[in-house]
């Protein structure tokens, strides 16, 4: 695959698409004009993460360049020739999290969009991401809840998202006529 310079900013080398999925032409500039100010040996890369891994070894770049990952949606810093998650939110199923995280990733982000949680990588494993509450509660809702991640409380089981990115199957109890208690109706978190 040829690599091109983007035509919205010269200071992007070998990019491979029009513009990074979900970062504005605008942002994406303001954040190389970041970089730029306080080191001008910086540069801002983009490409997939399989790109990143093959062809931008972190010791071959400025300390403070940046690389966004067009396909997970996320900046990495480059740290004293490493690497470093610096961030964006990737959205995956639970059976695409990511499985090659290390340390150098510490605090990556991923929206799990089959369960409707976010995980974040501690550098060794995944835990609930800020402002998670998690999964297995019981809230009742006055109208149905709208996305995924919620069942209603009817006995049946379902799979439930845990902090480690692992599902579990959960007998869920059954509260009221197909989960109505009054005008509230029950749902399980997964």
């Amino acid at each position: 695959m040829a690599n091109t310079v983007a035509p919205f900013m010269t200071n992007v080398k070998y990019f491979d698409s029009s513009t990074p999925h979900g970062f504005s032409q605008f942002g994406f500039l303001q954040f190389n004009n970041l970089v730029n100010a306080h080191n001008t040996q910086s540069q801002v890369y983009a490409g997939t993460h399989a790109q990143r891994l093959a062809n931008y070894p972190a010791a071959n770049y400025s300390n403070g360049s940046l690389f966004y990952e067009t396909d997970r949606q996320v900046f990495y810093v480059d740290i004293q020739s490493v690497w470093t998650y610096a961030s964006g939110i990737m959205q995956a199923t639970q059976a695409n999290l990511p499985a090659d995280l290390s340390a150098p990733d510490e605090g990556f982000l991923v929206g799990v969009t089959d369960y409707a949680h976010l995980l974040t990588w501690t550098g060794t494993k995944w835990n609930w991401g800020p402002g998670e509450a998690g999964s297995g509660m019981i809230q009742p809702f006055s109208s149905l809840p709208s996305g995924s991640g919620w069942h209603v409380c009817d006995g049946s089981t379902v799979d439930m998202l845990l902090s480690t990115g692992q599902i579990q199957a959960v007998e869920i109890p059954a509260i009221g006529k197909d989960g109505a208690y009054g005008n509230l109706v029950s749902y399980f978190r997964q």
